[in-house]
Order: C-alpha cells, then structure tokens, then sequence
C-alpha cells in the first residue's frame, strides 16, 4: 500500500513538473521514482535536471517554486530533493 502512495505521489509532481517548465529555466525536472519516501506529513520526491549544466541557483528557484504550487493546488506537503547528474 505504501508504494501505491508513493507512485501516486510521483504521478502527480510529474504532472506539474511537464505542465510548469518556466522557459527562463531552460531544463525538465523528471521525478526519481524508486526515491520517493514519506515521513510524517511530508513527502520527499527526489527529482533530477534532463541535464548536466543546471547552475544551482536555477534548480533551487525551480524547486521552491514547484514545491509552492504544490501546496497551492494540491495541499501537498512535498519537499523535492535535487539530485545532479554528472555530464
């Protein structure tokens, strides 16, 4: 039961990650579906760039903003774990 919540929860940041891609970013989120964990209230998804040479400040913007939007539109406590990918 508890990976059935774990894959709906990854469907769903999926979801909003394709459907917001602030073009001024430049790259695609993809969540890591074998990482995805819940602790209390909150939901931890690690998501990773579709590339190597995301400046970290760019991938911080991103995330807080998709975390925001979350909560906002799905009453979802979800913190995205960034994971970098080597080029």
């Amino acid at each position: 039961m508890k990976r059935n919540g774990a894959k709906k929860i990854g469907r769903t940041v999926q979801g909003l990650l394709d459907r917001y891609r602030p073009p001024r970013f430049g790259f695609r989120l993809n969540v890591v579906d074998d990482e995805i964990e819940r602790k209390r209230d909150w939901w931890y998804v690690t998501v990773v760039p579709d590339r190597g040479d995301v400046r970290a400040f760019d991938y911080a913007n991103a995330l807080s903003e998709i975390e925001e939007k979350l909560q906002d539109e799905q009453h979802l406590n979800v913190l995205l774990v960034p994971l970098l990918v080597d080029e």
